[in-house]
C-alpha cells in the first residue's frame, strides 16, 4: 500500500461536503462517517461506519444501470474503490451491506445506524459522473478489470466496472514479474504445451483488435500427464491459479456467466468428462466460441440484454468432444472440431513436458512448477496490459502485422477453409506470446512462442480426422438421415396399391407431411421431392442451391442437364412436374467415415 494514496483518501476527506439531513447531518473524517443530530441545546454524535465516500454517480452509455461510484480504506490501510447500482437500495440492502463488510467497512449493527448508512450512500449530492460498463475487458482504448482500469481515454472520463452481481475479482498478483519469469515462465520455455498454455493466456485480449474469433483448446491425456499443471501455468498469468481456474462441472448456464466474466480474457476449465449434462455439451461449445447467451425474460417480461462476449479457452480432460458425445449417443459436427482443438498429450512421453531439463524426472518437474504456482502470479497478465494500452493504436497494428505473417506460414500448405479457421487460431496465440517477449514479459529468446505454436499445430493436424471436405460429407450425411428416418412415412408410393384384405377394395393411405413420392427402378428405389419442400423441410440451416449442386455432384439426383431437377409426369397430374429424384442406391454407398 503506497502512502500517497492512503494521504490522497484522506485529503479527499478534508474536502468532503457534510451531507444535510432531517435534523442534523451526515459528516466524514479519518475517524469514521457520523450522523450529527442537533437538538436545541446540543448536538448527538452517532457512529455510522468506518470512513467511506461517494465520489460519482454511475451510468452507462444509454444512461441506464444508474449507481454509486465509492471508496473506502480498511483496517489495514488498504483503499478500495468500488461501483454499486441504485438497484441495491430497493431492497433492504442487507446483501449491499454484506458485500461491503466483507471488504472491509464497518458498519454500525443498530437497525437506525444500518438505514442510514444506506441513506447516506444513496442521497450523498455528488456532480461528479463516471461511465459504468458490466463487463471486463476492452472498452475503448482501456481494458476494465473488476477492481481497476488499465489505460487513459481522450475524454478523461471515469470508466468503472459495476455488477449487480456478488464482486468476484480474481485478478490478483503475488510476487514480482521477476520472479515469476524465473521460476514459472523460464522453465516452460523448452516445452511445446507449456509456451501454449502460456501463449493462450496473453490471447483473450487480442481477439477484438485482430477481429478473430475465440477457440477452445483442450488438452486431452489420461492421469498422471500434468495437464491440469498446463491450465494453472496459464492461469498464473492473471492471478491465483487455484482460484482463477475453474471446472467443467457446471451448468450451462452457470458456464454462459462464466464466458461473460471472462470477456476479452481467457477462461480455464478443468475436467470435460465432469460437465453437468453431457448431452449439451455440443451445444455449450457453440455458446462458449460464438459469444452469445440465451435471451431471458425479466419479472417485468421485457427482455434483459443477452450477454456477449469473446475469449479464449483452455480446457483438459480424460477424454475428446467426440468420445464424450459419442457416449451419450452424439456425433461431433465439423464446427464443434474446429471451435475445441482437441491436444493429444498422451502422444508426448513426458506430458506436458518435452524433455527432462530442470529437474530429475518429469513429475519432479511438475511438483516444483505447482509449488512456484503458489508463490509467484498475476503480474505478467498485468504488465501485458499496460503494454497493448501503452499505444493501443502501435501495438495493434504492430500484432496485426505479426498475424498475417504467422497466418499465411501456417496455412500455406491448405486450402480446406475449416483447417485455415484452426491455423489462424494458432497464429493469433503465437501473436500472443511472441509479442508478450518483445515486450520482455515472458523471458523468452524471439521465435519461441511461433516454434513452439507451429509444432503443436503440425501435431494437431496428423491426429485431426477431418482434413479434406468433411464440410460436405457432413451435409450428405444429413441429407442422407433425412431419407433414413422419414423414408416410410412422408413419401407416398406412386405404385404401390393397398387393399382391405376382406372386401378388397383400394384403400387410399394418406401420407402426413408428404415431401414427395418413391417407385422402384431398374436401379432401385427413388425418391422424388418437390423442390420447394426440399428447400423448407430437407435443407434447414444449410444453403439449398448450394446442397443440390453438391448432391448433382455425388451422382445423388438424377437430372436434367445442366439442371439439379427432372421434368416428370405424376400420375395425378396432368402436364410435367419438376421433381428432384433421389437415388437410394449411390445415398447406401455413402458413409461419413
Amino acid at each position: 500500500m503506497k502512502t500517497s494514496e492512503k494521504d490522497n483518501f484522506f485529503e479527499l476527506i478534508e474536502k468532503y461536503e457534510p451531507l444535510e439531513y432531517d435534523n442534523g447531518y451526515f459528516e466524514v473524517t479519518e475517524a469514521g462517517l457520523f450522523y450529527i443530530k442537533k437538538n436545541k441545546d446540543a448536538e448527538h454524535k452517532k457512529f455510522i461506519s468506518s470512513p467511506i465516500l461517494v465520489l460519482a454517480k454511475t451510468r452507462d452509455d444509454r444512461s441506464v444501470a444508474w449507481g454509486r461510484l465509492l471508496k473506502w480504506i480498511d483496517d489495514s490501510g488498504v483503499i478500495h474503490t468500488l461501483a454499486i447500482s441504485m438497484q441495491n437500495f430497493q431492497t433492504d440492502g442487507a446483501e449491499l451491506r454484506k458485500m461491503l463488510s466483507d471488504q472491509g467497512v464497518t458498519i454500525g449493527i443498530g437497525v437506525n445506524e444500518r438505514k442510514l448508512f444506506l441513506t447516506y450512500l444513496a442521497n450523498y449530492p455528488i456532480k461528479k459522473f463516471a461511465l459504468c460498463v458490466n463487463k471486463v475487458g476492452w472498452h475503448a482504448d482501456q481494458y476494465i478489470l473488476p477492481n481497476s482500469v488499465i489505460g487513459s481515454n481522450q475524454s478523461n472520463e471515469i470508466v468503472v466496472y459495476q455488477t449487480n452481481d456478488p464482486l468476484q475479482d480474481k485478478y490478483k498478483q503475488k510476487g514480482t514479474l521477476a520472479e515469476w519469469q524465473e521460476n514459472i515462465s523460464k522453465k516452460a520455455e523448452a516445452h511445446k504445451f507449456l509456451v501454449l498454455a502460456i501463449c493462450v493466456a496473453f490471447a483473450g485480449s487480442l481477439l477484438s483488435p485482430l477481429k478473430q474469433n475465440g477457440t477452445i483448446i483442450h488438452n486431452k491425456s489420461k492421469s498422471s500427464k500434468g495437464k491440469t499443471t498446463s491450465l494453472y501455468v496459464s492461469a498464473s498469468v492473471w492471478g491465483n491459479p487455484v482460484d482463477y481456474y475453474q471446472t467443467w462441472r457446471s451448468t450451462s448456464n452457470a458456464l454462459e456467466q462464466a464466458a461473460f466474466s471472462h470477456n476479452d480474457g481467457v477462461l480455464i476449465l478443468d475436467e470435460i468428462s465432469e460437465i453437468s449434462n453431457p448431452s449439451e455439451l455440443g451445444n455449450i461449445v457453440y455458446m462458449l466460441i460464438n459469444g452469445s447467451g440465451k435471451g431471458r425474460l425479466t419479472k417485468s417480461i421485457s427482455l434483459r440484454d443477452i450477454n456477449k462476449w469473446q475469449l479464449m479457452v483452455l480446457s483438459s480432460g480424460e477424454k475428446s468432444l467426440s468420445e464424450l458425445m459419442q457416449e451419450v449417443g452424439q456425433k461431433t459436427k465439423l464446427g464443434q472440431e474446429i471451435r475445441l482443438i482437441n491436444i493429444d498429450l498422451d502422444s508426448s512421453p513426458y506430458g506436458i513436458f518435452d524433455s527432462v531439463d530442470f529437474e530429475d524426472n518429469a513429475a519432479l518437474q511438475a511438483i516444483l512448477l505447482n509449488k512456484n504456482l503458489k508463490l509467484y502470479y498475476g503480474t505478467a497478465g498485468i504488465e501485458w496490459l499496460n503494454y497493448l494500452t501503452s499505444d493501443f493504436k502501435k501495438r495493434s497494428s504492430e500484432a496485426q502485422i505479426l498475424f498475417d505473417e504467422y497466418s499465411k506460414l501456417l496455412i500455406s500448405d491448405y486450402k480446406e477453409g475449416h483447417i485455415i479457421r484452426v491455423a489462424n487460431s494458432f497464429a493469433l496465440i503465437a501473436v500472443a506470446g511472441e509479442l508478450a517477449t518483445q515486450a520482455n514479459i515472458t523471458s523468452w529468446q524471439s521465435g519461441t512462442a511461433i516454434h513452439a505454436i507451429k509444432n503443436v499445430f503440425k501435431e494437431w493436424y496428423d491426429n485431426f480426422d477431418h482434413k479434406s471436405g468433411y464440410e460436405d460429407k457432413e451435409i450428405l450425411e444429413h441429407i442422407k438421415s433425412f431419407f433414413s428416418i422419414h423414408g416410410s412415412s412422408r413419401f407416398e408410393s406412386l405404385e404401390q396399391v393397398f387393399c382391405n384384405p376382406i372386401t378388397g377394395n383400394q384403400i387410399n393411405i394418406k401420407t402426413t407431411n408428404r415431401v414427395g413420392y418413391w417407385k422402384d427402378s431398374d436401379d432401385g428405389k427413388l425418391y422424388l421431392v418437390y423442390p420447394e419442400l426440399f428447400k423448407k423441410d430437407i435443407c434447414i440451416g444449410l444453403n439449398h442451391r448450394q446442397v443440390s449442386k453438391l448432391l448433382r455432384d455425388y451422382g445423388w439426383l438424377d437430372h436434367d442437364d445442366g439442371r439439379t431437377t427432372k421434368s416428370i409426369r405424376l400420375p395425378h397430374l396432368s402436364g410435367t412436374t419438376r421433381m428432384m429424384i433421389f437415388k437410394e442406391s449411390e445415398m447406401c454407398k455413402f458413409s461419413i467415415d
